[in-house]
Parts: C-alpha cells; sequence; structure tokens
C-alpha cells in the first residue's frame, strides 16, 4: 500500500488487483479485532450510522444534474442533427458546438452524440473558423450573448435562431452568411 501511495501512475486495474485484496483482507482483519475487544452490538449501530452517512453525502435522493442527464443531451443533440440535415449543409460547412450550461463550453457530451449521428463539428479550438454555431443555454439569447465563453466571440453579433427547446434548456443556431 506504501508502494501505491508513492507511485500511483505504476498502478492499474491489471496489475494490482493483489493490492486492493490486501487492502479488504487488512480492513477486515481490524474489524475482526475491533469486534472482539468491543460490544458486539455496537459494531453493527457503527456500520448502520456510517452507511447512512454515506448515502446521505453522496446524494442518493436528488435529481440528476446536467452532467448525468443524458436523455437531455442526446434530445438536445438530436436537434442539433436534424436541423442540420434540413439545412443540408454541404461538405465544406463547418460546424461548431458550444454549451453554455457546463463549466467547459465545449460540448463534449453532446459532440459524442453529434458525431454518432453522422454530424461532424470542428474541433475543440477551431470555433473561429466555424461557419455554423449551434449553442445550449438555459438562458435567452440576450443573456446568452452575455456569456465570456470565447468559443461565442465570432458569433456575438449574428443573430441567433431558436431551433430547439426542452424545459429550461435551449439550442440556439448562429450562422455566417
Amino acid at each position: 500500500m506504501v508502494l501505491v501511495g508513492l507511485f500511483p501512475l505504476t498502478v492499474n486495474d491489471y496489475h494490482s488487483n493483489y493490492l486492493w485484496f490486501g487492502l479488504v483482507l487488512f480492513t477486515t482483519l481490524c474489524i475482526d479485532k475491533v469486534i472482539k475487544k468491543t460490544n458486539r452490538y455496537a459494531f453493527p449501530l457503527i456500520i448502520g450510522l456510517l452507511t447512512l452517512y454515506f448515502v446521505s453525502n453522496n446524494h442518493v435522493f436528488t435529481p440528476p444534474d446536467w452532467s448525468e442527464n443524458m436523455p437531455l443531451t442526446r434530445n438536445l443533440s438530436n436537434a442539433i442533427v436534424a436541423d442540420a440535415k434540413s439545412n443540408d449543409y454541404d461538405a465544406t460547412t463547418n460546424i461548431a458546438v458550444a454549451a453554455l450550461t457546463d463549466a467547459d463550453a465545449r460540448a463534449g457530451r453532446y459532440r459524442y452524440f453529434l458525431i454518432a449521428s453522422g454530424l461532424e463539428p470542428v474541433g475543440i479550438d477551431q470555433y473561429p473558423n466555424a461557419d455554423v454555431l449551434y449553442i445550449i443555454s438555459n438562458y435567452n439569447e440576450a443573456d446568452s450573448k452575455r456569456n465570456p465563453a470565447w468559443e461565442l466571440q465570432t458569433f456575438i453579433n449574428l443573430s441567433w435562431q431558436e431551433i430547439y427547446r426542452e424545459g429550461e434548456a435551449r439550442v440556439f443556431r448562429a450562422e455566417k452568411k
């Protein structure tokens, strides 16, 4: 276990399974010693309280946030794909996606669904070269344009068109003509 702490990059799931088994074995032996030295009824109470503590801190009963809501992500991505196909962009049209709902506006989760549907957005550092930008936001156009994300900078002065809305989430299209 000391080697794992000193050299974390050398540990992987294939070669270090024995270390995790050793940790479980060591923990089991420690628990066995604690049970033998204390009241047998105190230990299950402690385990029960710890379980309740971990369940409450892991937010088991809270609704999913944006990063966990894949059906919404898929629906918003499908709306982008449908709009791009209905506009019949040719192969030279560069399309980009920005998600103002995330800390990183480069829309990684949305890109996965777009690529899976056959739509190839430009690279995450190619936003100024894009001809069409799809913006995913929880706000209206005016509030979304005030976002300081650099992905939006070449599209701020263009008109945006809302193409899809689901709940609070909106998808806008900004196009250079």
